[in-house]
């Protein structure tokens, strides 16, 4: 009766953590293809993007908080929510590894999900300590061409009006306005601008 029991558990443990979304199956082969990336700033510290797992949506949340100076767009909640019910999710994070310590963290990620012809992003945070070092750009690439793996047509996000550093970043990568969402943000009101990138 307790192997029964501690084999259900363990069971559960393994099938929350186990990859069950579509889109994230079908890329995981093209992300687990990735070569690490080097820090300019650092030679001793290489950077990875992985799937992201279940065990990695609270240090998401902690992450957006500090990306975000403190404003929360997600809860814990709402990531689980979106974890359990949305099949077509797609979380991708950049983890830092320390060759001199042997310690990894995560200090990125983009989120988002699969739409019929299209996938959109919901978040594009870099920890504010790395910022600057093309990490954001570069997860964004990334992204691109998973869409373009997925057969998708173009990618969609919307960016806050104020945040000109960021819509700099989208533009580069081939990003155009559509339109204005005015009174987007809950926080202060702030409208957002709505961007596709044709692929």
């Amino acid at each position: 009766m307790l192997n029964r029991l501690m084999k259900r558990v363990f069971n559960t443990l393994k099938e929350e953590n186990t990859i069950k979304h579509k889109s994230m199956m079908q890329i995981d082969p093209f992300i687990s293809a990735l070569d690490p990336i080097q820090l300019t700033l650092n030679d001793k510290i290489t950077c990875q993007i992985r799937l992201a797992e279940k065990i990695d949506l609270p240090v998401l949340v902690d992450l957006e908080q500090r990306g975000y100076a403190g404003y929360i767009a997600w809860d814990l909640e709402d990531f689980e929510r979106d974890w359990h019910r949305n099949p077509q999710l797609l979380y991708l994070v950049i983890e830092k590894k320390d060759q001199s310590r042997d310690e990894k963290s995560i200090i990125g990620m983009v989120t988002g999900r699969c739409l019929l012809k299209n996938t959109h992003i919901s978040q594009l945070v870099i920890d504010p300590t790395w910022q600057s070092q093309g990490l954001g750009s570069y997860l964004l690439k990334i992204w691109l061409q998973v869409s373009r793996e997925l057969g998708k047509q173009s990618v969609t996000l919307e960016v806050r009006e104020s945040n000109t550093r960021a819509q700099k970043v989208y533009y580069q990568q081939g990003f155009v306005l559509e339109n204005k969402k005015p009174f987007y943000y809950e926080d202060n009101g702030e409208s957002a601008l709505f961007l596709r990138c044709h692929l």
